[in-house]
């Protein structure tokens, strides 16, 4: 009768005998690390896949300096186009032979904190943080001072020494608001949402996300440019919850001299901008014009297809997680353009 008792895992020292090699001889050829020769490498490999070893994560840490892994800390992957960026940065940290760790933050900085310090207790060889807040940087300096590469992600950091991978919203959205100007509409809401979200917005003022910003100052330097007084009453920074963005689009509508266009800083919230419209039998483009940015699938699927302003996520990720692994190439930084895609739910405002 068979024991039922569990057999022991297999050990370096196991790989080393049945390789016929000291046991420092095997821990060098299983960590990749030290001088050793081909053909013993070959041996001691080969060794390992006989006997099923895997080697200790930690014990190759101590040994090499290296974990053999990429940290990656954002607010999550609820947001469709996160996806696509972060198969940019698995699929270039698989090139290179690394691992991919994820710690979703929700944008709150004391969630992002616990993150950061999980990943360089794990000893990530580099890490790609999308920052909640540009105005609360110590823990991010903390990576930099411990020499693990940092990469940001969307979000600059004022006095941070760290390469940022981004799109430029500014010129993009600019080219939007030109073509809503000369379709004869002054009246533009913007919805975004904010860790920390504001009652009222006005032109200069610091947010705590660059990108937002930018997306922002971006729509409304076309209107100083023309003479015309941006709508700044018409920005609304509501929590990141379904209701409450729903309630600010709602708010704009419902006001004395409501928009004549809407856009949708993201396609989550664009989700809500569209059934808030919907509900009230708006007509698109004929009684409200709307855009978002994003460019997903169902953008081109919905009637009319929405128009929208895309950055190239997948080649932003896959050059985050280069850098991150390779700070050396910060020298060279790309950049990264965002597009204004024309569809059908942009008209011209009705007199």
């Amino acid at each position: 009768m068979a024991s039922s008792v569990p057999t022991k895992p297999p050990t370096a020292a196991d790989v080393a005998t049945l390789a016929g090699v000291s046991k420092a001889t095997a821990t060098r050829a299983l960590g990749g690390y030290g001088r050793i020769n081909e053909e013993t490498k070959r041996r001691v490999l080969a060794a390992a896949n006989q006997l099923g070893y895997h080697p200790n994560a930690a014990a190759q840490t101590m040994n090499t300096g290296r974990s053999g892994s990429l940290g990656i800390v954002a607010r999550g992957i609820t947001n469709p186009v996160w996806p696509v960026a972060f198969q940019g940065m698995v699929d270039a940290a698989r090139l290179q032979g690394l691992a991919v760790l994820f710690a979703g933050s929700g944008f709150e900085v004391s969630e992002e904190r616990k993150a950061i310090r999980l990943l360089l207790g794990k000893q990530v060889d580099g890490l790609i943080v999308s920052a909640a807040d540009r105005r609360d940087v110590e823990h991010l300096q903390r990576i930099t001072a411990v020499g693990t590469p940092l990469v940001l992600w969307e979000r600059r950091v004022p006095g941070l020494d760290a390469p940022v991978i981004e799109a430029d919203m500014r010129q993009a959205s600019s080219e939007l608001t030109r073509r809503l100007l000369d379709l004869g509409h002054r009246r533009i809401g913007f919805v975004s949402s904010l860790a920390m979200p504001q009652a009222a917005y006005s032109i200069g003022a610091e947010l705590p996300a660059s990108i937002i910003q930018d997306k922002v100052e971006g729509l409304f330097t076309p209107f100083s440019e023309a003479g015309i007084a941006p709508p700044v009453d018409l920005v609304r920074f509501p929590e990141r919850d379904r209701d409450a963005i729903a309630a600010a689009y709602h708010s704009l509508l419902d006001g004395p001299n409501p928009p004549t266009a809407l856009i949708a800083s993201d396609s989550q919230i664009a989700e809500t901008m569209l059934d808030v419209v919907r509900s009230r039998g708006l007509r698109i483009p004929g009684e409200v014009s709307l855009a978002m940015y994003d460019d997903l699938s169902w953008a081109r699927l919905v009637d009319p297809p929405l128009t929208v302003i895309a950055q190239p996520d997948y080649d932003m990720g896959k050059c985050a997680a280069e850098l991150a692994m390779n700070p050396a190439g910060a020298s060279t930084l790309p950049s990264f353009s965002a597009r204004l895609i024309l569809r059908g739910s942009v008209g011209r405002a009705q007199d």
